[in-house]
């Protein structure tokens, strides 16, 4: 066998395995190519497999159009090639990414630079392409920060949308966690999704794109994907996509490392058990609270105010406890309102009120919001018995604190990591002599 003939049966194996190598892009690219279609995504993907942690900046690779339309399984036609040819020429003209230029931690100007260095095309049919320079750190040095999918599974989805949708999730996601949640701005979904030159009204866009994207990962093994529009009154301002899936960031491979595939030992099949929903914990709760909100308002919440809000919510149902935080957070968004001590206050005043439910919530929040008070002089009033605004309940003594509610402060500040801070021993002091105070009450009786 001569040399020519051997290195085209090496890139023949090579092609055939390309789809148990690993696409692994910098979390910034997942969000940088609306414009691209489903087939130049799935070149991409392809193109970036090649890259191994060995490889630097002037690597060059090469395949061969026959072989990228067989792994794609394309007819091998004149239509096609020209297809591939085109694709090419859209990954280099069409994959700009802006680099922000920093001098002593200033920023000096923007630089735009395409992924794509170069693209050959030959004419016995080889195609060579090598990555830009400038982009190094973020395809050849990734160490952190990134995320990974077999080829081969990507090359199974069918919208763009939902190859998109998927990579964000990719980049969102810490680890294996099993909840990740995607919060953005209409602008931002669109120009995802789109990219930065083609925008939709915010209904067509969910429809259209999203919900269909959100569809089509439903159908793939261990996903569950939700999305739900955030809004401001009646404007809607964003979306939240919560996708939920134990499955690892590598699929079935283990042991990989930016690209390089290291098999697992192959082992007698043993029935493999289902994993188990993850529960939802009092604490998950308040974590996917503390993220969605401080991603949709920008108001950032302290370990400290972290303590208060869980103390408070401790007060609603355990089975309610996600919706009633759920809706104070959509009325913060819808009255603008700016300060954490607003989201608190509304809390304080549901606890007030005896909120237990949702509903409750609801019903008090329209009688505040209609200026019906409990002292309003009324022959009826449709405010529930349960509620301490009903004038029946106006002189109900509050109730007074036990050893149980410091079992729940301790609980949340060690679930926080502020359990041994001079405020939290402080808070405990506190509480412990309202409960001596109260115990010596009752003994007095």
């Amino acid at each position: 066998m001569d040399k020519d003939e051997k290195k085209k049966n090496e890139l023949v194996v090579s092609e055939v395995m390309r789809g148990r190598y690993l696409v692994t892009q910098k979390n910034n690219l997942a969000k940088s190519f609306g414009k691209l279609n489903v087939f130049e995504h799935k070149l991409l993907d392809y193109c970036i497999s090649f890259i191994r942690s060995k490889d630097d900046s002037n690597t060059r690779y090469e395949t061969t159009t026959k072989h990228v339309l067989e792994y794609f399984q394309l007819e091998l036609s004149g239509k096609n090639y020209i297809r591939t040819a085109n694709a090419f020429r859209k990954l280099l003209e069409g994959t700009t990414l802006s680099i922000p230029r920093f001098e002593r931690g200033k920023l000096m100007g923007v630089e735009f630079v395409n992924l794509f260095e170069k693209v050959y095309f030959g004419v016995n049919g080889v195609v060579e392409f090598t990555f830009s320079s400038d982009l190094k750190a973020d395809l050849f040095a990734l160490k952190k920060d990134f995320y990974a999918f077999r080829l081969e599974e990507l090359s199974k989805i069918k919208s763009k949308y939902a190859l998109i949708l998927l990579k964000l999730w990719g980049a969102k996601r810490y680890k294996n966690q099993y909840e990740t949640v995607l919060i953005g701005s209409v602008k931002e979904w669109q120009s995802w999704l789109l990219g930065d030159d083609r925008t939709l009204e915010p209904a067509v866009f969910k429809r259209d794109c999203l919900q269909k994207a959100v569809n089509e990962l439903n159908k793939q093994e261990d996903m569950k994907v939700t999305a739900t529009v955030l809004k401001n009154g009646r404007k809607v301002t964003g979306y939240e996509v919560v996708v939920l899936s134990h499955r690892s960031a590598h699929g079935e491979l283990t042991g990989v490392i930016e690209g390089e595939v290291v098999e697992a030992p192959q082992e007698p099949a043993e029935a493999v058990e289902e994993p188990q929903e993850v529960p939802e914990t009092p604490e998950n709760v308040m974590d996917h609270f503390y993220k969605s909100f401080e991603n949709l308002t920008g108001v950032k919440v302290s370990k400290k105010k972290k303590v208060e809000i869980a103390l408070l919510a401790e007060n609603f149902d355990g089975q309610e406890r996600k919706a009633i935080l759920a809706f104070a957070k959509e009325l913060f968004v819808r009255h603008n309102a700016e300060k954490l001590n607003y989201l608190i206050a509304m809390l304080k005043k549901w606890i007030k009120h005896e909120v237990k439910t949702l509903e409750q919530a609801k019903v008090v929040y329209e009688a505040q919001n209609n200026k019906t008070t409990a002292k309003a002089p009324a022959s009826k009033t449709n405010i529930p018995n349960w509620s301490s605004m009903h004038p029946d309940n106006a002189n109900k003594p509050k109730s007074k604190p036990t050893q149980a509610d410091m079992e729940i402060l301790i609980d949340v500040q060690k679930r926080v990591g502020v359990f041994n801070t001079p405020k939290s021993k402080k808070e405990r002091e506190d509480l412990q002599k309202r409960i001596d105070e109260a115990e010596a009450e009752t003994s007095e009786k």
